[in-house]
């Protein structure tokens, strides 16, 4: 596989400001072009706001603050109201539908997920998580999901006790179904594996998975991105960083 070839997708509620996942993402994105020769032609940003200089597609639906998402959220742990499920529902599908025409109108290979581990962005969270599992039902191989654990709803008080209707969707929050995780230290990892093992483990094999297609990049440092060849897979060659 010419990883310099392929198609990266990148979704995140903001892009090209100055918060921390917006400058991990301009991280990530020179450690591309720099040492795997991606063209930043090749990169390109699914947000509620992005800088006009990028390959984009701009939508309030994954605007963290958006009226929806903020209804949804001062309901999270209060009694649901009356159609909540179904507000819910209409506007996961929106935005399902809205990654899957970005996808397939920009042929990504590689879609990186950042906050989708946490319910902050509680739409598209479930959104990208329901589009993965039908394209796992459908046994469709592409693009792999990469998510980028910021931090979880494990980790926050007010996240802990979810009314019954939104412990329904939790299960894709983060879901397993992303291919890759990076978490930005070694305490998510740790915490990330415990979840997966009593939650996800009849969907693959939790050891291998952490073992092989997990790391650890701590936000405050540049990304070392010395890459190893590993034995072949059929007839595609993962990459792995160094350890």
């Amino acid at each position: 596989m010419n990883l310099s070839k392929l198609n990266i997708g990148i979704l995140h509620s903001l892009i090209g400001k100055n918060d921390g996942v917006s400058i991990v993402i301009d991280q990530s994105i020179q450690a591309m072009v720099r040492y795997m020769d991606v063209s930043q032609d090749n990169i390109y940003f699914l947000s509620a706001l992005a800088p006009a200089r990028l390959n984009k597609l701009e939508d309030d639906i994954f605007w963290h603050k958006n009226e929806a998402n903020k209804y949804i959220l001062k309901h999270y742990h209060r009694e649901p109201p009356e159609g909540f499920e179904d507000f819910i529902e209409d506007h996961v599908t929106q935005a399902e539908d809205i990654i899957a025409k970005f996808i397939d109108d920009n042929h990504i290979d590689l879609f990186i997920v950042h906050n989708a581990s946490h319910p902050t962005n509680f739409v598209y969270a479930i959104a990208v998580g329901r589009y993965f599992e039908k394209l796992r039902h459908q046994r469709q191989y592409l693009p792999r999901y990469l998510l980028w654990w910021h931090d979880s709803h494990f980790e926050r008080e007010r996240f802990l006790h979810p009314n019954p209707v939104i412990k329904s969707f939790l299960d894709y929050i983060p879901g397993p179904y992303a291919h890759g995780i990076v978490f930005i230290n070694t305490a998510q990892a740790a915490l990330a594996r415990q979840v997966y093992k009593s939650h996800f483990n009849h969907h693959q094999d939790t050891r291998r998975f952490f073992s092989q297609n997990t790391t650890v990049i701590p936000n405050t440092c540049d990304i070392p991105w010395s890459w190893k060849r590993q034995p072949s897979h059929g007839t595609v060659k993962r990459l792995w960083p160094r350890r």
